[in-house]
């Protein structure tokens, strides 16, 4: 999870699994998930893991937060959600959330 920043305290998410050390049983595997591609990601929130943030740019600010011990100004927030918004391309059919 984060380095700088407590996942649930800033997502307010109230799952607080052990990611795939849930199912390996391996301590090496705590608190590591499976990430998601990043094509179509406008459209296929809600984000993380647990689906606890709804919206991409909060999204965006809150990994800043938990990877770079960094706050975003809006206008990097923005560019950054743009780019994320121009790798979108039609949803595959067979897609489900």
């Amino acid at each position: 999870f984060g380095v700088h920043a407590d996942y649930w305290t800033l997502t307010n998410s109230q799952v607080h699994d052990e990611g795939q050390f849930e199912s390996s049983k391996k301590d090496e595997d705590k608190f590591s998930f499976r990430v998601s591609m990043l094509r179509n990601i406008e459209k296929t929130g809600p984000y993380f893991h647990d689906g606890s943030v709804g919206d991409l740019q909060e999204a965006i600010r809150i990994m800043a937060q938990l990877q770079l011990g960094e706050r975003l100004e809006e206008g990097r927030v923005e560019s950054i959600a743009e780019f994320m918004k121009s790798l979108t391309g039609e949803v595959p059919k067979n897609y489900t959330k």
